[in-house]
């Protein structure tokens, strides 16, 4: 990730990222020739969809400041998902959907199964984002649970809301999340890390 993402940073060409386990609409590049202009020239991460078996958070309606005035609260959506796990059924109804998309400011999302990356998220969010530490982040599409950053997942989390990250809704991908196949996770409850 960190190659990438200086890559991205250093050529000014924006990055379609994709994880190894993911299933992908078969209409993406029409949608994300719609989606990307829609974002204006300040974006940073464009994440094209997420696990299923855990929660979305993203802005409906963003807070507006209003001089001398107080500001009022955003308007919120936080989501669940059928069937939280995909398999081979429901993956190809998936690809064939052909549901409208757009794009949402992003608060919290786990699994980020594909984004688009900019070159200024790249050189924007990179100090943030890594090195990794285990900094906490409190989750409130969970409850307001805090929970310790134990990887890329929840340093994102730590961030999206205080950047120009965007999630679609529709998803445009969807992850498997099979832990037992992973590729980036470990099995062994000894071998987690911690950072710093």
């Amino acid at each position: 990730m960190s190659q990438i993402w200086k890559q991205v940073a250093e050529q000014d060409e924006p990055a379609l990222v994709f994880e190894d386990d993911c299933t992908i609409r078969h209409d993406i590049l029409p949608r994300l020739a719609t989606l990307l202009p829609s974002l204006g020239v300040d974006w940073d991460m464009l994440v094209l969809g997420y696990n299923t078996d855990s929660i979305l958070d993203v802005e409906m309606a963003p807070a507006l400041a209003m001089p001398g005035l107080e500001q009022e609260p955003s308007m919120k959506a936080m989501m669940v998902f059928r069937p939280q796990r995909p398999g081979d059924r429901s993956d190809a109804v998936f690809q064939r959907s052909t549901s409208q998309v757009a794009a949402f400011r992003l608060n919290a999302c786990f699994g980020p199964g594909g984004y688009v990356l900019s070159p200024l998220g790249a050189r924007r969010m990179y100090p943030y984002w890594l090195p990794m530490d285990n900094r906490m982040v409190t989750i409130e599409a969970l409850g307001n649970r805090s929970l310790m950053s134990m990887g890329a997942d929840m340093m994102g989390n730590s961030i999206y809301r205080y950047v120009k990250a965007y999630a679609c809704v529709a998803p445009l991908v969807i992850p498997r999340n099979d832990a037992v196949n992973s590729t980036t996770q470990s099995h062994i409850a000894s071998a987690a890390r911690t950072w710093g």
